[in-house]
């Protein structure tokens, strides 16, 4: 069912450790910012048909209404701290034109995507979570705007990170080959993708592309391609008045009623009824 987020007026923060028991299984948006940071152990997180593989010092921004989800590995466990914000918690400078702030500021405001602190410096990072964490359950008179001032300094230390390309030599970014494969699969998905031609692709052999896939993303092959066809066709459902056997075949599934199992399956109702329910739904935006 569809989850209906509200907008917030109040800087938000939890921290918790997860595990495999908490994996989205499908992508979730929300109207308003949310900056998730792995604290310790590592996870993976899909931003459309991005993958990253996050460990301890990686930082994901998200801007509002980005579709994402995390996924958590089995028996490992993974402590992570999301902060969620509205714009109105930002300082004026990232809505400022670049030239219109003294020094010329090198960035031009938030964006969605990974950002990485390296280890000499993470200490400074995780004094001002550690700082937010501890603010975050007083909620008196001055809690959110010292959260406020926390928040920006934050945003603003990885904004000047990113511009300063600080090397880390410890760091592994996350899997190339498996990243491309999976851009390919959400450029061609409406078409009949094959193992072996997305293996290819990547450069690897069909049988370790599928295991090397399966390990990073905790889906095979398949079931990604899939996980990608059933959310187009979900988008198709809301934006569209195409039928559900059209809405099928545009998006890469050749037997109707195979599609209708699997979107059952994956949103816990049928096309049909998961079309009237949302249309059902009020306006939260």
């Amino acid at each position: 069912m569809k989850k209906i987020f509200p907008i917030i007026n109040k800087i938000q923060i939890s921290t918790l450790i997860r595990t495999s028991a908490a994996s989205m299984p499908s992508d979730h948006l929300h109207p308003f910012y949310e900056l998730y940071i792995v604290r310790d152990g590592q996870c993976r997180y899909f931003i459309r048909d991005k993958i990253f593989t996050l460990r301890k010092g990686d930082f994901v921004l998200l801007e509002p209404n980005e579709l994402h989800h995390s996924h958590y590995f089995p028996n490992k466990s993974c402590e992570r701290t999301a902060v969620y914000f509205s714009p109105e918690h930002l300082f004026p400078q990232f809505f400022s034109d670049p030239e219109d702030i003294p020094g010329n500021q090198p960035f031009d405001g938030l964006k969605s995507g990974l950002y990485h602190v390296p280890g000499v410096i993470l200490p400074d990072f995780d004094h001002l979570l550690q700082k937010m964490d501890e603010e975050w359950p007083r909620e008196d008179i001055s809690s959110q705007a010292i959260l406020q001032c926390h928040l920006n300094e934050l945003l603003l230390g990885l904004l000047k990170l990113q511009t300063n390309e600080v090397p880390d030599p410890n760091y592994i970014p996350s899997e190339t080959e498996i990243s491309v494969a999976a851009r390919y699969i959400s450029s061609h998905f409406r078409e009949q993708v094959t193992l072996e031609e997305v293996s290819s692709i990547a450069g690897l052999s069909p049988t370790y592309f599928s295991k090397k896939f399966k390990k990073l993303t905790g889906l095979g092959f398949k079931e990604y391609l899939n996980f990608i066809r059933l959310k187009q066709a979900r988008a198709d459902l809301l934006s569209t008045n195409d039928t559900i056997t059209v809405i099928a075949l545009n998006n890469g599934f050749n037997d109707s009623n195979y599609f209708k199992d699997l979107f059952k399956k994956q949103f816990g109702s049928s096309p049909r009824e998961y079309r009237k329910k949302m249309t059902d739904l009020p306006e939260i935006l």
